[in-house]
Order: structure tokens, then sequence, then C-alpha cells
């Protein structure tokens, strides 16, 4: 049964891979329902699909040289570099410390996750938060972000990359940033 306010959107984050036994038939046949199909490049899009299509880039192209796997030696390097551990499993957040993105409830929701776990996994995972610019437009959001930290981290389970090098400088480097503000 087809409801015919009802439009179904069907979305590919990659593409099939070439070794797949898909054949066109079978892949119409799974989407006979669906009225769109949505792919992420126009190289994904399957030749002869019976529905139609449409390509909706979201700014990251996989093929881009900045998308291809790291190397095992420029992974640990870097890892050195900022003085990330490499025993701990890491919870990656990537972008602009802006209250669009609320950086809180990353923070938040890392340290609730953290305090689901049995006590002797809590420590297996670090959060590295990694960004640009810091925007500030509310001294009381960026104070609550400051005092969170301050009152819930006691250990190196917090990297805030691209803003400052640990909880410590973070922390000093904002309550400068505060008093332009």
């Amino acid at each position: 049964y087809k409801r015919q306010d009802i439009k179904i959107i069907w979305m590919l984050h990659g593409t099939l891979p070439e070794k797949t036994n898909i054949a066109p038939a079978a892949l119409n046949s799974y989407l006979k329902d669906v009225n769109l199909a949505v792919f992420l490049l126009p190289e994904f899009v399957p030749t002869n699909l019976a529905i139609p299509s449409t390509v909706l880039k979201t700014g990251i192209n996989p093929f881009n040289y900045k998308n291809m796997p790291l190397s095992n030696k420029f992974i640990e390097t870097v890892l050195e570099k900022y003085n990330i551990s490499q025993e701990k499993k890491i919870i990656l957040q990537i972008g602009r410390f802006q209250w669009l993105k609320d950086p809180l409830a990353a923070i938040q929701g890392f340290f609730k996750f953290r305090g689901m776990l049995p006590k002797e996994r809590k420590d297996n995972y670090q959060l590295v938060f990694v960004g640009g610019n810091i925007t500030l437009n509310d001294n009381s959001r960026m104070k609550a972000v400051i005092n969170f930290i301050n009152e819930n981290l006691s250990d190196n389970s917090l990297n805030m990359l691209g803003f400052s090098q640990n909880k410590t400088d973070f922390t000093n480097n904002e309550k400068e940033a505060l008093r332009e503000y």
C-alpha cells in the first residue's frame, strides 16, 4: 500500500561496491516504492536506475586527497605532537567552537557516556575536540563551558585542539578572550 501524500526519499552515503552482485533489476525492485534516490556524488549514481535521482553534495568529497586514508606513521606523529593518548579510544568532535554546534552539549554528552560505563572502562575513552576560531556571542555560554570543564575534568580525557592544547590552556585562553567582550 502506497499513500500518495507521503514521499519516500532514499539516500546512499557512498557508492555501491564494484564487486557487489547487485543487478540493476534487483536495485530497482528494492527501490520500487521510493520517489527519489539521493546520492552524494554523480559518480555514485548507478546506471539504469528506474526512479528519479539527484545529487546532493555534502561538501565532503571522499575522493579528495584530504579524505584519503592516513598512514599509521602519520597518525602516530599527530597523536604524539598533541599529546593524545594512543592507549585510549578516541571520540572525535570536529567543528568550529560556536553555539550553533552546541559545544557544551558535545562535552556534556562525552561525560554522560563515560558515566554510564563500568568503572574499569571509564578511563578507556577520551574526547578530542578539533576546531578553529572560537566565536563568542554570549559571555554566559562561554562561562558555562569553562565551569563545566573545571567541575568535571580531573584527568586528561579532554583535548581541545585548534583552540588550545589542554584543559588548563583552554580555560586560561578563554578567560582572556572573555575580557574582550
